[in-house]
């Protein structure tokens, strides 16, 4: 349907059938069927098709058409598939003083896995006329090398590298009593280049079985990996994918799935410690990456004693000596410090931790303890004291205090921010 505006000399024909074509209708819907811009012949016999707006005819076809019960059988089916469309005009500029010619040309390009080309199929019959087929009028595409491309409905996806006709196309319209009228194959070149990079990232890199003490340090059993392809500027998340194997070289570790990729889970009965490392494989590839989790267990506990209260540099002074403040009648005192060295290396400080507990082995009456500070106890001049510590099930190394009757002068007081 064209619609023609006119100005002065100056003409404009433009397309009109997507403003009328739901208003189309045929004069005798015996004979034919209009559906949107699609007309199917069901008798012979010959109708017009009109646009109506009410009972005012707005468009109308210049002459009837003739539906003949003459029957024409299928010459040819042809089909292809294109990736982008290109098209070029005839003067390059057009202009609406003269005709312009346009030439549309379809281009295939799979570059990268998922892809999307799309399916087109004409039937050519045997008087010589052609008509673009669509999903509607019964057309079916199906791959022929799922590996190489996969089909949902006209669309053709890009799986992997591979060259030759492998798209079907089958025809079977559904007004037909036949299972199809011809079929087709189209030409598909994938060419998929090997992955720049692959990249392996894990939530946490350190993990413990739940049943560990160094699962309170707050280490989770379990850590999440998302698999990566890297092409370019562009990833390919392979997480998903039921080409990617994930192998453990601990069978302590397990190797599962969510929604949103591959798990790594250790088994609440493992009491190893150290590294496993993780390999990510790919059916469609012959490429591999690994990277490393860390069991992590707790290696030592270490009990120290330093100055009270701290400052800068206080917790690298080991003191051992509590000695009186002048003649003030007050007591030094120590801050107990407990630290726990992981099969990872890492420190952890504990000294305050809930789970720490701090125990007068020899000289309870000499000093008393408050959360993780020794005190003198009032009225003891002098004693040997010796304390031990754990975390939980894991004991520390014991130390000995010495409470003096000697006593400390104020040398200076220096000023500084406990804040920091």
């Amino acid at each position: 349907a064209l619609a023609t505006f006119a100005s002065g000399t100056d003409r404009m024909v433009v397309s009109a059938i997507e403003l009328i074509q739901s208003s189309l209708e045929a004069s005798n819907q015996s004979i034919i069927q209009v559906s949107g811009r699609r007309v199917t012949g069901l008798a012979p016999g010959s109708s017009t098709i009109q646009g109506k707006r009410g009972s005012l005819v707005i468009a109308a076809l210049p002459q009837a058409i003739e539906v003949s019960n003459t029957a024409v059988t299928v010459a040819s089916l042809t089909t292809a598939v294109f990736t982008s469309i290109e098209a070029s005009f005839s003067p390059s500029t057009p202009s609406l003083a003269s005709n312009t010619s346009a030439l549309i040309q379809l281009n295939q390009s799979f570059l990268l896995e998922g892809d999307v080309g799309y399916g087109i199929t004409v039937v050519r019959f045997s008087d010589e006329s052609e008509l673009l087929l669509e999903e509607a009028d019964g057309v079916l595409y199906t791959s022929v090398s799922p590996t190489v491309v996969e089909v949902n409905g006209s669309q053709i996806i890009a799986k992997g590298s591979g060259s030759g006709l492998l798209v079907s196309s089958k025809w079977a319209p559904p007004m037909c009593n036949t299972s199809e009228l011809a079929q087709g194959l189209a030409a598909i070149n994938v060419d998929i280049p090997a992955p720049d990079e692959i990249i392996l990232t894990l939530t946490d890199i350190n993990v413990a079985t739940s049943t560990s003490t160094a699962s309170h340090l707050g280490f989770s059993n379990r850590t999440s990996l998302q698999v990566q392809l890297r092409y370019g500027s562009s990833l390919q998340d392979m997480s998903l994918d039921s080409r990617t194997s994930i192998n453990v070289t601990s069978t302590s570790v397990v190797v599962g799935k969510d929604g949103a990729g591959f798990t790594l889970t250790v088994a609440d009965n493992a009491e190893f410690s150290g590294d496993v490392i993780v390999t990510a494989t790919f059916s469609h590839l012959s490429l591999n990456k690994s990277t490393s989790i860390h069991v992590v267990q707790i290696a030592s506990v270490k009990l120290s004693s330093h100055p009270h209260p701290a400052y800068p540099g206080s917790d690298t002074v080991n003191q051992t000596n509590m000695l009186l403040i002048s003649t003030s009648g007050a007591s030094q005192e120590l801050a107990l410090k407990l630290t726990a060295t992981l099969t990872n290396e890492q420190a952890v400080d504990l000294s305050t931790d809930p789970q720490s507990t701090y125990v007068v082995t020899t000289g309870s009456s000499a000093v008393s303890v408050a959360g993780n500070v020794l005190s003198r106890r009032s009225g003891v001049t002098s004693g040997a004291v010796t304390l031990t510590a754990s975390f939980l099930s894991e004991t520390a190394n014991s130390i000995s205090v010495t409470v003096s009757s000697q006593a400390v002068e104020v040398a200076a007081v220096v000023p500084f921010d406990a804040t920091q």
